[in-house]
């Protein structure tokens, strides 16, 4: 057994956990439309979960305003109709279904949701709520009426045991840091013993009504020490040890604990920090961790070191479907990285998705699965080009049987992903790329490199099908092209920036804001150029998902209150900078103009002019091929100018067609 610690069953009590692998409170929201009870594809995504994880924290989804105040992110999640009795029957059937891996289930819950008397919350504030949900008033519950909660929690939680549901997990964040706890009495948060005192309360009430195998977990963010230290979450653990049976840590910020490539390596996760801290208090508690974990060397090598007994993991499955599989067969190797890209998430933006950028087979429909064979006729397949589209739908092929060759005129795979050799930031994405070409290989595709397919040679070495996925080239604005149509001499584009970033001068103008044009001002800006990014848009990085640029931000905390106070990643960088509004009228090598948003012009000097236009579909290219086989298919850019997660769904769709 390679990875013999990450998989080794974990006794609790009465109870045996399956192994070291838990998932937190995730799910993908397009899983989920108008049903008041879980759907199909919901129910699906569970399944799937549980034959990786030990356990899953789900949350109840019950919140009325949801479907109709909040951002579009969040009026797109799961609403379950909790007071429909008849709705209980799915979440029986769905917990028979994580049962039947041998997987657990435990309700998620949160201090602001908590069942607290009408009229009441912790301490009279606003705490926490939708955008632009209305905050009603409310008074500060007496410490005489602290018993009235408990009850209605209890009763909350009982209504989800008789359901099937294994335990609760309870954020106790909230409760015990004093951003959100304002309270002065023995639940304020000064001591360990106050602040440990209400989940005490909570916890110790449901082992006792719902019996010591009920499991339950603390979860809490760690690493805020200017909200609480280490120490004092620690000696709060300590305390709560008799009635938790795990304390789940979690990255410390809405940025961190969803880690991208620009505020976390792989290997550095700095929750441990605060596990080590629990572990030097004695506590008789299971420690589980959460936030960018995915590796099951890495994960076991962290098990045997006795630094966790658990690990989390959401994104690291939705990226491989049979990541339990590869494990147990010791191929860790072959997992499909996560690229840590948050379109699982969703968008603020339509359209509205949610699904996987690496991962076709999350989130689609159960019956469309059921309708795509597993055993295809094998047929002699080509795939013109070697980009990441080109690649995945070459490997997908040939894992369904077909004989494949892949033609890749340049001498080189990945296409655009080339660029993440030479940024630090998109280490995931050089991962993905790298990954990518270790599996085609493996899997037994034909290479050819500095090879240009035409029609005339695969129409002649035979071939029953061929997939053109001949991609996209950089679009040139007319503001930048010559008199016949090319890139105006001096200029580059945002492709040809890398790898050549020391041919650029040292005061740079890029004409495009768009996430890319943003991204690869970022990264000049690390090798030391003065970068100045023009858009047309009210904002930078406008096409990027807002979600994503939140996790990709820096978070710090406002000295009086303590709230976060998010800042973009670019604004990490003192030599960045952007204008908005900005419609560019002229560029040559050395200077742009631009009218502002009053219509006045503006002339910027540069020594680097970089356009940043877009790409524009090969798709004359790919019609070439029509004809040269009998099954003809396009996928990726050339079909559709798109990024990872709508071509590697293409790909799919039209492997399934071969």
């Amino acid at each position: 057994m390679k990875y013999r610690h990450l998989l080794s069953p974990l006794p609790l009590g009465n109870i045996t956990l399956k192994n070291r692998i838990s998932s937190p409170d995730a799910s993908l929201h397009l899983l989920q439309g108008p049903e008041t009870f879980p759907a199909d594809g919901y129910r699906a995504y569970v399944i799937q979960m549980a034959k990786s994880c030990a356990y899953m924290v789900m949350s109840p989804w019950s919140n009325p305003t949801q479907r109709t105040i909040g951002m579009a992110d969040s009026v797109r999640m799961q609403n379950f109709d909790m007071d429909d009795p008849s709705v209980s029957n799915y979440f029986s059937k769905m917990c028979d279904d994580l049962h039947f891996y041998g997987s657990k289930i435990l309700i998620s819950t949160i201090p602001f949701r908590l069942p607290w008397p009408e009229g009441y919350n912790l301490d009279g504030q606003g705490g926490m709520f939708l955008p632009g949900q209305p905050v009603e008033p409310k008074q500060m519950l007496p410490a005489d009426r602290m018993q009235e909660l408990v009850d209605h929690y209890v009763n909350y939680v009982a209504n989800y045991q008789s359901f099937g549901y294994d335990g609760v997990s309870l954020n106790i964040s909230m409760l015990i840091g004093k951003n959100h706890n304002h309270r002065t009495d023995e639940f304020g948060c000064d001591t360990p013993a106050n602040a440990a005192r209400l989940p005490k309360l909570l916890f110790g009430a449901i082992k006792e009504r719902l019996g010591r195998d009920f499991i339950t977990e603390a979860y809490v963010y760690g690493m805020m020490d200017n909200i609480y230290s280490k120490e004092f979450m620690a000696a709060v653990v300590k305390e709560l040890e008799d009635v938790v049976d795990i304390v789940s840590i979690k990255e410390k910020d809405a940025a961190t604990n969803h880690p991208t490539g620009f505020q976390f390596q792989k290997g550095q996760h700095t929750c441990f920090e605060y596990a080590k801290a629990i572990r030097d208090t004695g506590a008789n508690v299971l420690i589980g961790v959460n936030g960018g974990f995915q590796d099951p060397e890495e994960l076991d090598a962290y098990i045997e070191s006795g630094a966790c007994d658990l690990i989390a993991m959401a994104r690291g499955i939705f990226a491989d479907e049979d990541y339990m599989e590869k494990c147990l067969s010791g191929r860790g190797e072959d997992i499909t990285p996560c690229i840590w890209c948050n379109k699982c998430h969703g968008t603020m933006t339509p359209p509205w998705i949610s699904f996987c950028s690496v991962n076709p087979r999350l989130g689609i429909d159960p019956m469309l699965l059921k309708a795509i064979p597993d055993h295809p006729q094998p047929r002699k397949l080509a795939v013109i080009g070697g980009g990441p589209i080109g690649m995945r739908a070459a490997l997908m092929a040939a894992e369904k049987g077909h004989r494949v060759t892949l033609f890749e005129k340049t001498g080189y795979l990945g296409g655009q992903l080339y660029h993440s050799d030479y940024v630090s930031f998109k280490w995931p994405l050089r991962d993905y790329k790298d990954w990518l070409v270790a599996q085609i290989k493996k899997a037994g595709v034909e290479i050819r490199l500095n090879t240009k397919a035409t029609p005339q040679l695969i129409e002649a070495e035979g071939f029953e099908a061929v997939i053109a996925a001949t991609g996209a080239v950089p679009n040139i604005p007319k503001f930048a092209q010559d008199e016949t149509g090319k890139l105006k001499e001096g200029l580059r584009n945002c492709l040809d920036v890398f790898g050549n970033e020391d041919q650029l001068g040292h005061r740079v103008v890029i004409v495009g804001g768009s996430e890319t044009g943003v991204e690869t001002g970022m990264h000049l800006c690390e090798k030391g150029h003065e970068v100045t990014v023009l858009t047309r848009q009210f904002e930078i990085a406008h096409d990027a998902s807002h979600l994503h640029a939140i996790t990709m931000a820096i978070v710090t905390y406002d000295p009086v209150d303590q709230h976060e106070i998010i800042k973009a990643a670019w604004e990490k960088y003192p030599n960045f900078h952007s204008i908005v509004n900005a419609n560019t009228t002229e560029v040559t090598a050395s200077t742009v103009t631009y009218t502002d948003k009053d219509g006045n012009a503006h002339t910027i000097e540069a020594d680097s002019v970089v356009i940043c236009g877009g790409m524009k579909s090969q798709r004359d290219e790919a019609l070439s091929f029509y004809g040269a086989a009998p099954r003809f298919f396009m996928t990726g850019d050339c079909e559709k100018v798109a990024n990872l997660q709508a071509g590697n769904r293409s790909a799919m769709g039209k492997v399934a067609q071969v």
